[in-house]
């Protein structure tokens, strides 16, 4: 994944993380108006849970480019062997047309 693709899925994903905790909060609503001490550490437990399951879905998301640029990898190796074996192929074959006098005027 390029650089340029994840800022844009971060910023659109912090974008909606933080409208929702607008919405869900209430911050232009009463809550500010009239918050206990109770409630304001109700908030910000769920405030935390927010931004450590946040942390943990990047982190699973990292850690899951790893096999996938892995894969890839492999993948890209098997190709330039198979390319290899082909041009192999092709020169043995040309060496041996070329040994039997096919082709010469």
């Amino acid at each position: 994944m390029n650089f340029e693709r994840l800022c844009g899925m971060t910023s659109a994903a912090m974008i909606v993380l933080i409208f929702a905790i607008v919405m869900w909060t209430g911050l232009w609503g009463p809550l500010w108006q009239n918050i206990k001490p109770g409630d304001l550490l109700n908030l910000s437990v769920s405030v935390t849970g927010w931004l450590v399951t946040i942390g943990i879905g990047v982190r699973a998301f990292v850690l899951s480019q790893r096999p996938i640029r892995l894969g890839a990898d492999q993948i890209a190796l098997q190709q330039q062997q198979i390319n290899g074996a082909r041009l192999q192929l092709r020169r043995n074959t040309y060496e041996q047309l070329a040994a039997s006098g096919y082709g010469r005027p």
